[in-house]
């Protein structure tokens, strides 16, 4: 369970960049 949540931190933080880059890029 711990790795999941873990795993699921990770990747969010992973979304956050690519959308902050994303809306970067867009402007």
């Amino acid at each position: 369970l711990t790795a999941f949540i873990l795993v699921s931190v990770l990747a969010l933080g992973l979304a956050h960049e690519w959308l902050q880059k994303g809306l970067e890029w867009t402007e």
